[in-house]
């Protein structure tokens, strides 16, 4: 399993959630996971509350199309395992560019709601592998 003080300085710093403590007792990390046929980087359930997709911009072909569906998979997964909240992050270092597409796609998926949020974070904070 991948470091879990990693993932809680992750989650905590980079995507600014404000979980307790306990809630980081529970965390299920999967690498390098295929969701809809795309590849996410980094799959974590943490404390049966919290979902989070981290992907790498890189591996995405068709930046709009690719992140509408796995918006759509992670608030059907969230909702389906009982999970509270879904959190999208896409790394990336062109953070300027890469802000308009971000925006552009959570308005044309149709499938943002009050408990999914889409963060981009440098590719430098992402958690270690």
């Amino acid at each position: 399993m991948n470091n879990k003080k990693d993932i809680k300085r992750f989650v905590r710093e980079e995507l600014k959630c404000e979980c307790p403590d306990e809630v980081f007792e529970s965390i299920e990390y999967e690498k390098d996971v295929d969701i809809e046929g795309l590849k996410v980087r980094d799959k974590i359930k943490i404390g049966g509350k919290l979902l989070v997709y981290v992907v790498d911009e890189d591996k995405l072909d068709y930046m709009l199309d690719e992140i509408s569906r796995l918006l759509v998979s992670g608030k059907s997964e969230r909702d389906e395992s009982g999970l509270n909240r879904f959190r999208f992050v896409l790394l990336s270092d062109k953070i300027l560019e890469m802000s308009q597409v971000l925006v552009t796609v959570q308005i044309d998926s149709g499938c943002m709601d009050d408990n999914m949020f889409v963060h981009m974070v440098s590719k430098k904070k992402a958690i270690k592998h």
